[in-house]
């Protein structure tokens, strides 16, 4: 059995290797680049005002109070006539500085008097002047590969002006669920059935994680049947997740059927609380992450596991999310042996934010699932974790 941070790491090996496409920027969101992006221009890419006001050169403001005609204007978007000596050019927010200019006076920090500023305050040479390439210049790195997208960086793309991006594709995903007790959420109810949920939050996950969901489906507890949906998800998929059956009980049939279809067991349970029977297999360049049934263990390992796969699948710089550290709220037993994983909320106490992990933090407990906005990882001791320790945080929405 393989301690937490040493099954992750297995988990992130058998990540198989990029994939990549061309893609618009707009359908760029939430994807990894598989390019270094270069800055064409420099940016900005001449220099530009930072403040309305007026574009002055410093030499002919040395002797205060100093007076300067006003000679034209510089409006956002144009491209102005170059400053003569001994003038001054009305200038904005984002436009040009004229050429023959060096800083720019404030508007606030004149007096215009007609035609004329008088300017009683020393200037500085780039005053409230942003200057060409101060930014990026031009020719250099502004993006490398293996970044994922958000909208601040969309924003940096469409700056330099890119229409289209080289980014990983999207690992194809299985997911197969078994269990003879359940059924699809609205159908008719039976005796001893279970509606499936399991399966969405998968789903949800998988997508979260820049991952393609190509299949979803439900096996009973039959040796055969479960082999036949292995087969059938290897075909069309890059990683299979399964869920249920893989622990070691009479209709666990999981593991047998994995390895009847030539898969290798490359990992069998994880030193944590939920979800120690987690299981990694491979066949060729598939993978296949074999969850337990319980709500919280499932979503719990597959979010600890699986997304880091599949986002070093995707050559992704950051596959591991980083926690932030904050307060426990209330206290929890200790576990030598296993990491353990609190579901929970991050609240405001007195001031402060803090970690509140649900009352009910049983591995079958979908109404904690449902409640909580995250988890803690408290690794193994001797000791409980009292309230007011400082844990490791994730909220599902940085996994």
């Amino acid at each position: 059995m393989l301690d937490f941070e040493s099954a992750r790491q297995r988990f992130l090996q058998i990540a198989g290797p990029v994939k990549t496409q061309v893609i618009p920027l707009s359908r760029a969101l939430g994807r990894v680049l598989a390019e270094d992006i270069i800055a064409p221009a420099a940016m900005p890419e001449f220099d530009t005002s930072a403040m309305d006001g007026y574009a002055v050169n410093v030499d002919d403001v040395v002797e205060l109070p100093c007076s300067l005609p006003v000679v034209g204007q510089s409006p956002a978007g144009s491209a102005p006539a170059k400053l003569q000596r001994n003038t001054a050019m009305r200038v904005f927010t984002g436009a040009a500085v004229p050429t023959g200019a060096d800083a720019v006076v404030m508007q606030e920090h004149v007096q215009r008097v007609g035609q004329n500023i008088s300017v009683d305050k020393p200037v500085n040479r780039g005053q409230n002047v942003r200057k060409s390439g101060e930014d990026l210049p031009a020719r250099a790195l502004a993006l490398t590969k293996g970044r994922r997208l958000i909208g601040p960086t969309l924003s940096l793309m469409s700056v330099l002006d890119r229409l289209e991006l080289e980014v990983a594709a999207e690992p194809r995903v299985a997911i197969l669920v078994t269990g003879s007790e359940l059924r699809q959420p609205g159908s008719e109810p039976r005796p001893g059935s279970i509606v499936e949920s399991n399966g969405r939050v998968i789903a949800a996950l998988v997508a979260q994680a820049g991952g393609l969901v190509v299949q979803s489906s439900i096996a009973q507890d039959d040796r055969s049947m479960v082999q036949d949906a292995i087969e059938s998800a290897l075909a069309v998929a890059d990683l299979l997740v399964t869920v249920g059956g893989v622990s070691v009980g009479d209709y666990d049939f999981v593991r047998p059927a994995l390895q009847a279809a030539g898969a290798s067991i490359e990992l069998h349970q994880v030193a944590i609380k939920p979800g120690m029977p987690l299981t990694l297999g491979r066949r060729g360049s598939k993978a296949i992450v074999a969850l337990p049934g319980n709500p919280a263990s499932c979503a719990i390992t597959f979010g600890l596991f699986a997304m880091p796969l599949l986002r070093a699948w995707q050559g992704d710089q950051s596959p591991v999310p980083v926690p932030v550290w904050v307060p426990l709220l209330a206290a929890s037993k200790p576990d030598r042996t296993r990491t353990r994983i609190l579901l929970g909320r991050l609240v405001e106490h007195q001031g402060r934010s803090g970690f509140l992990p649900h009352g009910n933090q049983s591995s079958g407990a979908t109404l904690a699932l449902g409640h909580s906005d995250g988890l803690a990882i408290l690794t193994p001791s001797n000791e409980p974790a009292l309230a007011g320790d400082q844990v490791p945080y994730l909220r599902f929405t940085d996994l």
